[in-house]
């Protein structure tokens, strides 16, 4: 059972104050930010005590995208600052209370997935298709952290055939799944849009079931 909410840190923090502003406030107010980023977390630690008490949650997932198609929307500096003391202690509280710390990150995040494991995040998605190289980011963190891998939803899935879907399942199966100890879950890059044809979609499922039962037979 999987607790959530999106717009953790700076999508919320954007979505206050519009993208241009956001982004200069790291230089032009940076108390505020930091008032705001603490003010949040706190908020967000009670949400898992709640999650956990009342609803028997296993797990938080949070989304926070931090990347466009090409790298991170700030340099590694502005995120050791602002995001990576809040986050070790949002996923802190995460396992004192039992569970794990999901988080979904658009983008190319290449450069700040050592640190997220570092910290002790459990699940990463969807390492996005096109924008990070999905076999190098498996090769890297395998067995360090469990992958929420998901299908490429931006030319794959609306626009290859049901065979490039099949493919595409094959790949992510065999880059991300650890022998002998999973860390793969699959799923889509992001949302499904109307623009999905169902033949690939029936091929997404029936290829994530026959592969992915082959490889655990093989283990």
């Amino acid at each position: 059972r999987v607790a959530k909410w999106w717009f953790n840190l700076y999508e919320r923090h954007w979505m206050l104050r519009g993208m241009t502003h956001a982004l200069t406030d790291y230089y032009g107010a940076p108390e505020a930010v930091h008032r705001l980023y603490r003010a949040l977390t706190d908020f967000y630690k009670r949400a898992m005590e709640r999650a956990r008490d009342e609803l028997a949650a296993d797990a938080i997932l949070v989304g926070d995208d931090l990347g466009t198609q090409e790298g991170c929307f700030f340099s590694p500096a502005v995120f050791d600052e602002f995001f990576l003391p809040y986050y070790r202690e949002m996923i802190a509280k995460a396992h004192e209370l039992g569970m794990h710390f999901w988080l979904h990150c658009c983008g190319n995040v290449s450069d700040l997935l050592e640190k997220f494991v570092a910290i002790g995040l459990d699940v990463i998605h969807p390492i996005q298709a096109h924008a990070m190289d999905q076999v190098a980011a498996a090769g890297r963190f395998r067995g360090r952290i469990s992958f929420w891998a998901g299908l490429d939803v931006q030319q794959v899935i609306p626009w290859g055939t049901p065979d490039d879907v099949r493919a595409e399942v094959r790949k992510l199966i065999d880059a991300f799944h650890t022998p002998g100890r999973g860390g793969l879950v699959l799923t889509a890059g992001n949302g499904i849009n109307g623009d999905c044809p169902l033949d690939s979609l029936r091929a997404f499922l029936e290829e994530s079931f026959s592969h992915g039962s082959d490889v655990r037979r093989r283990m």
